[in-house]
């Protein structure tokens, strides 16, 4: 069960829903309509105490007419012998397009299936999202999420936010201040570079500031076609 509860520490962190890495907050824009992106990644994560979690994750997404993204994800985690595998089916409506001295406003949303080796599989988190995004220098864009989620396994809603800043700059630096009211929050940074105008790689760091700490560190790669 330490093994289960890490691995979803991570999943926590490296699935937030449509976001592009590396950043954490969501974001209140969505891919144009008929466009389409994979993004890959793996991660470790460590606790204080615990045995590590390593993991691997993907996400596919297209555009869905003028406002609306959607996609599928999967995650594999593993540690200490046990495997944790969830599948995450997850959305995003754009309200108000950001733009240049515009605000933008949206909504994200997903649900997902979980798997945990030995104990079966089960429809779990659902999440609800609402989204604003700014822009608040010639290079930067400031993002605030607020939202809610429901774990079946626990009986448990949370309330969740985060506050995230990046650049639109190549490369891209992102920092993400995280969490819910259940813990405390949890911080990551990030950097980006666009290989060509359609493949980027991406590297982060993240720490959760629960007793013990979670941290992670993750590697990957999104392609646009």
């Amino acid at each position: 069960m330490r093994a289960a509860a890490l691995a979803t520490a991570l999943l926590a962190a490296t699935l937030p829903a449509l976001a592009d890495r590396p950043l954490v907050s969501e974001t209140a824009d969505v891919i144009e309509d008929g466009a389409c992106q994979v993004e890959a990644w793996g991660g470790r994560s460590t606790a204080s105490g615990s045995p590590a979690v390593r993991g691997l994750a993907g996400f596919f997404s297209c555009g869905v007419g003028s406002s609306t993204q959607l996609g599928l994800g999967a995650s594999d985690e593993r540690s200490d012998g046990i495997t944790t595998r969830t599948l995450l089916v997850a959305g995003k409506t754009t309200l108000v397009a950001p733009a240049d001295g515009r605000t933008g406003f949206g909504v994200a949303y997903s649900f997902d299936n979980v798997h945990v080796q030995g104990e079966g599989s089960k429809f779990d988190n659902v999440n609800v999202v609402g989204l604003v995004t700014r822009q608040i220098a010639p290079q930067a864009l400031l993002h605030l999420n607020l939202g809610w989620t429901r774990s079946r396994a626990t009986h448990l809603n949370s309330t969740t936010w985060s506050v995230g800043v990046e650049t639109t700059t190549n490369p891209t630096f992102a920092v993400d201040v995280y969490g819910d009211d259940r813990g405390r929050p949890g911080t990551s940074g990030g950097v980006g570079f666009s290989i060509t105008r359609d493949f980027s790689i991406n590297a982060a760091f993240a720490q959760q500031w629960e007793s013990p700490a979670v941290r992670q560190w993750t590697l990957g790669a999104k392609l646009v076609f």
